[in-house]
């Protein structure tokens, strides 16, 4: 009999066949384990590297497919959303007034008398020489031959534009060459940006 406030004595640590062998005690009526040590602990799950405290890396291999469709695609926004560099605007004198001098203002110049003494007027009224003229048009379309910003509705681009067998297209055919196709689209691009001649004051007499 042991006193009512006493522990049992504790058992001696005895080295059973178990413990020598490295074996996981059996429970009554179960053999013992006799799996190798590696195989014990696979039901727990191994060990990452974040759990190590190292970052882990992401390969493209491992994103889903819809995943990095979505990403490539917002990488194509991104860059054209950039702005793009500035476009310098065109130079009248320098890119549309030769046109003009070249194939319009023979017939377009200011009235002035020539040098056998006869007065010449610009026909239809249109003054080419002049942004006054320009601006103000001709006796035919007016204000609509020179529209700032919408070239599909200036008289002055759409008979620059015309086949040259039609009879409003300009130059008249026998009086100049016609407008190449880069001409044109010198011409339609300055009237989009506004047709603005800068600090061009009219042709020098």
């Amino acid at each position: 009999m042991f006193p009512l406030n006493a522990s049992p004595p504790r058992r001696p640590n005895v080295a059973t066949p178990e413990a020598v062998s490295g074996l996981r005690p059996s429970s009554p009526g179960r053999p013992p384990d006799r799996r190798p040590k590696e195989r014990r602990f696979s039901n727990f799950p191994p060990a990452t590297g974040a759990s190590m405290g190292i970052e882990p890396r992401v390969h493209s291999d491992m994103i889903p497919m819809n995943i990095r469709h979505i990403l490539a695609s917002l990488a194509t926004v991104s860059l054209t959303a950039l702005p793009a560099a500035a476009e310098e605007p065109i130079n009248f004198e320098k890119a549309i007034f030769p046109i003009f001098e070249a194939k319009c203002i023979k017939c377009h110049a200011s009235e002035h008398t020539d040098d056998a003494g006869k007065v010449k007027k610009p026909k239809g009224g249109l003054v080419m020489d002049t942004p006054e003229g320009l601006t103000k048009g001709g006796k035919h379309a007016k204000e609509k031959t020179l529209v700032a910003g919408k070239p599909e509705e200036s008289e002055l681009y759409r008979v620059t534009t015309l086949p040259p067998s039609e009879d409003e297209a300009m130059p008249p055919e026998g009086k100049a060459d016609p407008l190449t196709d880069e001409e044109k689209a010198l011409l339609k691009k300055w009237i989009a940006e506004g047709a603005k001649f800068g600090d061009w004051k009219g042709k020098k007499k």
